[in-house]
């Protein structure tokens, strides 16, 4: 197999190029600026398309607030960029897209892995192109033997606990601690869907390397049965606090509110020219949606079980705690 890999120095990359046997796989990362180690490291216009039989897409910018336009040059423009590359690859067998769970928008209910029709809403332009970005797939799936993979929010490793890449679950940690938020649009009931890198590479590695199906789609996710609820996470996430950090106590839990009242008391805190709390503020909305949302993701069966989600998410917490979000 000759498998060309985007995002090999990403959190999700890196993860599963370590389960690759580089003796019986030649592997070529596609790098802009950091080049690979132990691999044959191409751009796109140097990459050998008459070997290559496999491509893994799961190169990506998941910052949910920059322009709309600077997330689809990074997410949209290089999907294409791959599917051309596809089309001239004579010996392709798979090509694998790496999207997110979150493409789903302000969609809610349970959600299978199965194409969906436009969201009627985005929360966020990182949700919009990765939306985009698997519809340009799903066309492509037409002429070429491809795949969708949608992950949710990685919180840590479930092996050790560790945070190698810190993303809005780890920062509403943050806000808590400092007690900056009097209150936040979130439903307690709502469920959380975090996962492992460890578990879901693995997953990865089986679906596209082990288990190949054309035109598949796979929910590599916790699903609702395992989800935590977001009562529960704040619950461990205190007491994460208690156990990691106690000179920050006490934590001041936010009082629960509908996005309106959120954003009234936002109107409010710009009217008093709090100008650094707006900012916080609206930054958050990006973010707290998530957590008002009773999104289902149904998950695909894999081999191996994702990890016990109360011990996982507090390992998780309290690293991110001691280490100070560094």
């Amino acid at each position: 197999m000759h498998l060309l890999l985007t995002g090999a120095s990403g959190l999700v990359g890196s993860t599963f190029l370590s389960y690759v046997d580089r003796q019986s796989v030649r592997v070529s990362a596609l790098t802009y600026r950091r080049p690979v180690e132990g691999v044959e490291n191409v751009t796109l216009d140097t990459v050998d398309t008459s070997t290559v039989t496999a491509i893994l897409h799961s190169a990506a910018d998941t910052r949910f607030d920059i322009p709309l336009e600077e997330s689809r040059a990074a997410n949209v423009e290089l999907t294409r960029s791959m599917l051309e590359i596809a089309r001239r690859c004579p010996k392709l067998e798979r090509f694998g897209f790496v999207s997110s769970a979150f493409a789903c928008g302000r969609e809610t209910g349970k959600l299978e892995p199965t194409r969906w029709s436009r969201p009627a809403q985005f929360s966020s332009v990182y949700q919009q192109t990765k939306w985009e970005s698997e519809e340009l797939v799903f066309e492509a799936m037409r002429e070429l033997p491809a795949s969708v993979y949608r992950l949710s929010a990685i919180f840590g490793e479930a092996a050790t606990g560790q945070v190698r890449q810190y993303n809005y679950t780890h920062q509403l940690l943050k806000f808590l601690a400092r007690n900056l938020l009097p209150l936040a649009p979130v439903d307690l009931a709502a469920p959380v869907d975090l996962i492992a890198s460890d578990w879901v590479s693995t997953a990865l590695y089986e679906q596209f390397m082990e288990k190949y199906r054309p035109g598949a789609v796979a929910h590599l996710t916790m699903g609702p049965e395992r989800a935590l609820s977001v009562g529960r996470m704040i619950h461990l996430a205190v007491e994460a606090f208690e156990k990691h950090a106690p000179e920050l106590m006490p934590i001041r839990v936010p009082r629960m509110v509908t996005i309106e009242e959120y954003r009234e008391h936002v109107a409010a805190v710009e009217r008093r020219g709090e100008t650094l709390l707006v900012e916080m503020f609206r930054l958050l909305e990006t973010y707290l949606p998530h957590l008002a949302l009773r999104q289902e993701f149904v998950p695909t069966p894999v081999g191996a079980a994702p990890p016990e989600s109360e011990g996982f998410f507090s390992a998780c917490a309290g690293y991110a705690i001691r280490s100070r979000w560094r």
